[in-house]
């Protein structure tokens, strides 16, 4: 999982940066009990679906793949399996 973040969103979204106001990406612990990781109902999680969509990463050159994007909603998954 860090890995798919440090190459695609960290320069935005980590080590006190927080780019749209959202950081700490390099705390995994803590984004998935943020608002934007919905453990309830992973597959609506705000990270998932702004990844999905294509919204983020905004630049082309950092755009995730099919593969990445199954990545971090797998990651979402796990989280909420470890609460049940």
């Amino acid at each position: 999982m860090t890995r798919v973040f440090s190459a695609k969103c960290f320069r935005c979204h980590a080590n006190g940066v927080s780019k749209g106001g959202f950081g700490g990406m390099h705390d995994l612990e803590a984004m998935a009990n943020s608002k934007f990781v919905d453990l309830e109902t992973p597959d609506f999680s705000e990270l998932y679906m702004v990844s999905e969509s294509g919204e983020m990463p905004p630049s082309s050159r950092d755009r995730l793949t099919s593969e990445e994007v199954q990545t971090i909603l797998e990651w979402i998954r796990a989280e909420a399996d470890t609460i049940k």
